[in-house]
């Protein structure tokens, strides 16, 4: 009965892992076409697409911690 509980409770947090990763990536798709329209209208217009624009750090820094949040979800130690 135990063993019962317990693998309920793994299943439960992974799916819940799948859900939060889910809303990051739906916050990440919203989010940076906001800032890039930002960029845009205050910088972009003048000085053109660069590296220097600041919406790629961000989307760079944030992705990154989307792809943490995919792999813990999908493929992290408690799938197995």
């Amino acid at each position: 009965m135990d063993e019962q509980i317990e693998t309920a409770g793994e299943a439960d947090r992974n799916v819940q892992k799948k859900k939060d990763f889910i809303k990051y990536l739906y916050a990440y798709i919203a989010v940076n076409p906001i800032l890039w329209i930002v960029w845009w209208f205050m910088e972009g217009r003048f000085s053109g697409f660069t590296i220097d624009a600041w919406p790629v750090w961000i989307m760079v820094g944030w992705g990154m911690g989307i792809a943490l949040k995919y792999f813990d979800a999908y493929h992290g130690k408690g799938d197995q």
